[in-house]
């Protein structure tokens, strides 16, 4: 009797491995979401799901499935949304916090685009604009800048 206990135990013990193994192998096949928790909204993260729980999630929670490389959670007006605040210029190293005209979002921070310089809080174009030609606040007498520098000199 003592080996038939020996035996169910050890089965018992070998199937439970086996269901967990198949668990973390269902957990390889997860789906990332933006998470609002129930009751604690300003603790929005991404978790990640088995692709059974995604449809409840988005339903109960207002969750939002996250795509590529999104890696950060934003709590809007209109629900959880997945993005990366690396690079997201609506985004940009922190929710909420929009890149201006002209600018990207570069490792979080707002930049200038290319070929363009941060006069103040703007991005302008040295080689063109009258106002900063050539570089900041350097003003064109006659408003015309070409090649960054002023036709007519500079007041």
């Amino acid at each position: 009797m003592r080996y038939v206990y020996r035996w169910v135990m050890a089965t018992l013990f070998v199937m439970s491995a086996g269901l967990l193994a198949g668990a973390s192998v269902s957990l390889a096949g997860s789906v990332a979401i933006c998470h609002v928790p129930p009751g604690n909204p300003s603790n929005t993260h991404v978790i990640k799901v088995g692709p059974a729980a995604v449809k409840a999630h988005v339903k109960n929670h207002g969750d939002a499935v996250c795509a590529g490389e999104d890696r950060d959670c934003c709590l809007t007006d209109d629900g959880a949304l997945c993005t990366n605040l690396a690079d997201d210029a609506f985004n940009c190293g922190a929710c909420g916090n929009s890149c201006g005209t002209d600018e990207t979002c570069d490792d979080g921070a707002c930049v200038c685009e290319a070929g363009l310089t941060a006069c103040g809080d703007s991005c302008v174009d040295t080689t063109t604009d009258p106002g900063n030609c050539g570089g900041c606040n350097v003003i064109c007498v006659n408003g015309i800048c070409t090649d960054g520098a002023c036709v007519g000199g500079i007041g």
